[in-house]
């Protein structure tokens, strides 16, 4: 059988993709042929960015801040804002906001950077809908850092969790997607067999405003691509633990937490043959990391990269116990930052 025009969706089908197309906010610039030119790797030199994270959700958000911090050579953070989570680490998204900016304040004060100026708090709920941004100190600082970009130069918005602060901020000033390329770990492979994740399904209006207004967007998926980029306990005590304050913090986090799903667990329970394949990636973090970054990584770089001791302890709370030797946990925020 030849198929001209549209596949025969059954009616319902057509009914939701029509309330999915919905039209954007007056007001919103078009990109048109430059949208390429923005999704170019950055020149050389210092890339202006912020970084917007539920930093007390996880462990993998503390590894991609400290990191940011430790490659001035290469990355300029102007900001970080405190993005809104809810789930059992938090009794609200207002409170896992809350928790996450006092979390970024505690590896700032290890890490001996002052926050004043620096970080900002986030929203405290997702998206009702389009026409009510939430207004934060996040959404308003990401504006003034974007409009005061020169011209030709841009702002690399780098988000690792509900992308609500973004979102907001693109609702309040439109203009904005003009000097701003966000860069968002979120979502899964475009072949993975469904896209329950969990950045993605915190803010689903966000999530949708920032695919849809024009803006240009990386995308970095969580399943299928960015958990391959996992480490071991051995390893971040080999390569963390003891190379300074925020690193001992890191490693020890790990046996007084609940567990949450790593990577290792989370293809167990949904890829098998994936988890074949990637297994034993753990001990392989290094180059996985190196292939990101596109530079080559020697133990002692990571050991500088991560700087060194709350990211330890952090890494350690995530195991259950006595699951140190055989346990996998996944850092993919840092890939984001990458």
């Amino acid at each position: 059988m030849v198929l001209t025009g549209e596949l025969p969706f059954p009616e319902e089908m057509r009914a939701k993709r029509a309330l999915a197309k919905r039209p954007l906010p007056a007001g919103f610039p078009s990109l048109g042929t430059s949208m390429a030119e923005r999704l170019e790797p950055p020149k050389p030199g210092r890339v202006a960015m912020v970084l917007d994270t539920d930093t007390f959700n996880e462990i993998d958000d503390q590894f991609a801040i400290v990191q940011a911090l430790l490659s001035p050579e290469r990355l300029d953070l102007r900001a970080i804002y405190a993005a809104p989570f809810y789930n059992g680490r938090s009794d609200s998204y207002g409170d896992g906001m809350e928790k996450s900016y006092e979390e970024i304040l505690e590896l700032l004060t290890r890490m001996d950077v002052e926050p004043e100026g620096l970080v900002h708090r986030g929203s405290t709920a997702p998206l009702a809908d389009w026409e009510h941004p939430i207004e934060s100190a996040a959404a308003s600082d990401l504006i003034a850092q974007a409009k005061a970009m020169p011209e030709g130069e841009l702002l690399y918005v780098v988000a690792i969790a509900a992308i609500t602060n973004v979102a907001s901020a693109i609702l309040l000033d439109p203009s904005i997607i003009e000097k701003v390329v966000v860069v968002w770990l979120g979502g899964t492979a475009n072949d993975w067999p469904q896209n329950l994740e969990y950045n993605l399904q915190g803010d689903l209006k966000a999530a949708q405003l920032v695919m849809d207004c024009g803006v240009p967007l990386v995308r970095l998926p969580c399943a299928g691509v960015v958990t391959h980029l996992h480490s071991t306990i051995p390893e971040i005590d080999t390569y963390v633990k003891g190379k300074g304050a925020i690193g001992d913090c890191a490693c020890g986090t790990l046996h007084t937490l609940p567990n949450v799903c790593s990577s290792t667990q989370h293809l167990r329970a949904t890829n098998r043959r994936a988890e074949r394949q990637w297994s034993t990636l753990g001990p392989f973090a290094l180059p996985v990391l190196a292939v990101l970054c596109g530079r080559v990584f020697s133990p002692f770089d990571l050991s500088v990269c991560l700087s060194v001791a709350v990211l330890a302890m952090r890494f350690r709370e995530y195991a259950p116990p006595g699951s140190e030797i055989g346990y996998s946990k996944v850092i993919w925020d840092m890939a984001a930052v990458a």
